[in-house]
């Protein structure tokens, strides 16, 4: 009896942790083809702010200046979409140029290494 419980407390754990792992990956393709394939450097904050909301709400802030660098730092409501992360969209004289996101209390890493 206690075999069969410990098999049934193993198997449910991996089932839990392949759907987790499973549901990491699919986050991780989707934030690649988001940040990376859809957004184009020389965009306009407009531009940007359209493809980002094919995928989902998400909630920014941040003005994009025309002269020098300026940020927006954006998040998408819904977590299933790429996680609870925020991302900084980087812009130059109003035109996009890349992307960081922010993991924990580090500054943040470039998506698209």
């Amino acid at each position: 009896m206690r075999k069969r419980i410990w098999f049934i407390f193993v198997f449910v754990l991996f089932i839990i942790s392949g759907y987790l792992l499973y549901t990491l990956v699919i986050q991780a393709q989707q934030e690649r083809y988001i940040f990376c394939e859809r957004l184009v450097p020389g965009m306009t904050k407009e531009e940007v702010l359209n493809i980002l909301q094919e995928f989902g709400e998400i909630e920014y802030g941040g003005n994009i200046t025309p002269v020098g660098r300026s940020h927006i730092f954006a998040g998408y409501i819904d977590p299933q979409i790429v996680g609870q992360n925020t991302y900084i969209l980087n812009f130059e004289n109003g035109r996009y140029i890349n992307v960081s996101v922010i993991i924990g209390f580090e500054n943040g890493k470039w998506v698209c290494e």
